[in-house]
């Protein structure tokens, strides 16, 4: 697991001072709830505590039918920002398990959280390039890296996943160790139309309810 450095009710709560030079802060019931701090010398704090009691009032769970969000206490949390290589973001490595067994995997890199903007490219469990994708999105393979803790991800995303018939677990690597990041039960609020109708129908098929 990532380290926690606070939890709060409402944003008028944290004292920003404590707080290290960089940081992630996010509410816990919902999607997008995230603000980046990489140096704060330049972190506008009144701006980031308007974001985030605006998060705090939303029902996300509305907006697209995840009543998984419905009964969960809205908080804020403060954790240690896991930096890439580069000074940036961490890729995320997702597993989409079924049945307590990851099927396939992806890889989300370059990540904006600004401009809601990212690459995503998805694999195998021997990291072959998956068809998935509608024409118009087709991966470049060339951005996507192998991560070096794949087969440690695969058994960690066998055990978080076993109870549910379907979740996708998500992992960061960062400085050769594996992170924890979230189990995701509605991905994209289950939304998403950039897979052929042939993956639509692999992936419902595997799905035992």
């Amino acid at each position: 697991l990532n380290e926690l450095i606070g939890v709060w009710d409402k944003a008028e709560d944290i004292n920003w001072d404590d707080l290290p030079e960089k940081f992630a802060i996010k509410c816990n019931h919902g999607c997008g709830f995230n603000i980046i701090c990489t140096d704060k010398s330049k972190f506008d704090t009144r701006a980031a505590e308007k974001k985030l009691n605006k998060w705090l009032e939303k029902g996300s769970w509305r907006e697209y039918a995840e009543l998984h969000y419905r009964h969960i206490e809205p908080k804020i949390i403060c954790e240690k920002f896991l930096e890439a290589d580069d000074g940036g973001l961490p890729e995320d490595y997702k597993f989409y398990c079924f049945n307590g067994e990851p099927v396939f995997i992806g890889n989300f890199i370059e990540r904006n959280l600004e401009e809601h903007t990212i690459i995503r490219g998805y694999f195998d469990l021997d990291w072959k390039p998956s068809d998935v994708f509608k024409e118009k999105d087709k991966m470049d393979v060339s951005k996507f890296n192998r991560p070096k803790n794949l087969d440690k991800m695969i058994e960690y995303s066998r055990i978080l996943s076993k109870p549910f018939p379907f979740v996708r677990v998500d992992f960061y690597e960062v400085g050769g160790k594996v992170y924890f990041g979230e189990l995701t039960f509605t991905p994209t609020g289950c939304l998403g139309t950039y897979y052929t109708d042939d993956a639509y129908l692999q992936l419902g098929n595997l799905l035992k309810l």
